[in-house]
């Protein structure tokens, strides 16, 4: 497993200059898990997690 932290927070702030809709795709290779990757991300830009439209967390209780 090879941390991308560096990339990650130049990409952040790539994203965060851009105007516009942006659309990012992740593809993680060295780390094999690039839904985490892309949680990373939007945590550095600030974006809360997102809900699929129509679902709902669902409770343990």
């Amino acid at each position: 497993m090879i941390p991308r932290d560096t990339e990650l927070d130049h990409w952040a702030e790539q994203l965060k200059a851009a105007t516009g809709t942006v659309f990012v795709h992740v593809r993680n290779f060295y780390e094999g898990h690039a839904p985490a990757t892309l949680m990373a991300l939007r945590h550095r830009l600030g974006l809360s997690t997102p809900t699929p439209p129509g679902q709902q967390q669902m409770s343990l209780f």
